[in-house]
């Protein structure tokens, strides 16, 4: 017994002692390779972003040999017509690569959907054809998603954030910062924006963030339907509203307060508030009662009225998200109808579709981060947009 004892916590140590030694020899090979990378390219960029604020001859310290001029440089390239020609060159090949990465799992995820649908429903007209698309998917597509991986809550969410912060680039960056000024000062005339190069990159930034409010939608509603405390789920979302408003008119409208829009917080909070109305007066049948749809009515009228993020049509589809929540088929279908009014927005139900039900991996740290990343990403392109475009 004492020898098999001790076998074991011999082979206990090595095996811990090999693990140790294999995580040195990985530091040390690793650690020339992130010295030059620190060296040669993380360095430079920081040294030539210091640099752009001063005048300066390129030799010695610029400091002592330059003048401080703040933003003055980037002024300068930021509204230069070539540079932002190569600019749009740049992120159209940068969100034509990210559409290749997803767009393959994406397609295959929607050949799935309307194949399962369709076979359910009993379509002759549409099985034929989605069945042969989904075959021939499947063989370029199979090993970018597997046919039995779904989605979980993390997953969504992460997609919804991405998205949301691509449509924001467009928005905030492109719009309010290059776009409308530019046919502000007569720079750029209507006609002629169609064939302009960032112009045609907004329209592929915007239609790819179209898929996020769809998303934040399904989730409110299962984060309602599983919360414990709709009160505190009620009260992030009016603490986080009032954090990101000055961030949301800096980034959009450029201007601390502008009172024709209200960030997307105050959508989702009324929307919590509508679905806590339908289940205070539901029915013992699970229908809702005339009192609970009064309510829900008031808080898409309030949205109306504030003018929020997606305002009343928000919140009624908040609601119909709710209301069909207990089948997932009808609640896809409610869900695509109802955003029919933008034209890639109902695709996000194709990813609704794969969700699994469950939360997934989620730390606090990263439930934090979710709801700052709002208010942050704003900030920041508030900063790109109010001070360097």
């Amino acid at each position: 017994m004492s020898v098999s004892a001790g076998a074991k916590v011999q082979r206990r140590t090595s095996g811990l002692s090999d693990k140790v030694r294999k995580r040195i020899e990985i530091t040390i090979l690793s650690l020339p390779a992130l010295i030059m990378f620190l060296g040669f390219v993380i360095l430079p960029v920081f040294m030539a972003g210091y640099y752009g604020f001063f005048k300066w001859k390129g030799y010695g310290k610029p400091t002592v040999n330059g003048q401080f001029i703040g933003f003055e440089n980037y002024k300068v390239i930021l509204t230069d017509p070539n540079f932002q020609q190569a600019l749009g060159h740049t992120l159209f090949v940068v969100a034509r690569l990210f559409c290749q990465a997803f767009l393959p799992r994406f397609l295959h995820a929607l050949c799935r959907f309307c194949r399962d649908f369709c076979r359910k429903c009993r379509l002759p007209s549409v099985i034929v054809p989605v069945t042969i698309f989904n075959n021939l998917t499947e063989v370029f597509f199979m090993t970018a998603l597997s046919p039995r991986r779904t989605f979980s809550g993390t997953a969504l969410k992460t997609i919804a954030c991405i998205t949301m912060l691509v449509d924001h680039i467009g928005a905030s960056c492109i719009e309010a910062g290059i776009l409308t000024p530019g046919l502000d000062a007569g720079t750029l005339s209507q006609d002629a924006l169609s064939a302009y190069p960032l112009y045609r990159l907004d329209m592929v930034l915007r239609f790819t963030g179209r898929l996020a409010f769809p998303l934040f939608c399904f989730l409110l509603v299962e984060g309602f339907v599983h919360t414990h405390n709709v009160k505190g789920y009620l009260g992030r979302l009016v603490l986080f509203g009032l954090l990101s408003e000055v961030p949301f008119d800096l980034a959009f409208f450029r201007t601390p307060f502008f009172p024709g829009a209200q960030n997307v917080y105050w959508t989702l909070a009324l929307g919590v508030l509508a679905m806590a109305g339908l289940k205070h007066f539901e029915k013992e049948n699970g229908l809702p009662g005339w009192q609970g749809l009064v309510w829900a009515g008031g808080c898409a009228a309030l949205a109306l009225a504030t003018t929020t993020d997606y305002n009343a049509s928000g919140v009624i589809i908040i609601c119909a998200l709710y209301l069909t929540r207990t089948n997932r088929k009808w609640q896809c279908l409610a869900g695509a109808l109802l955003f029919m009014f933008e034209l890639t927005a109902p695709l996000a139900f194709v990813l609704v579709w794969f969700y699994n039900g469950q939360r997934g991996a989620c730390s606090p740290l990263q439930k934090k981060a979710f709801y700052w990343f709002y208010p942050v990403h704003l900030l920041v392109l508030a900063g790109i947009t109010n001070l360097m475009l």
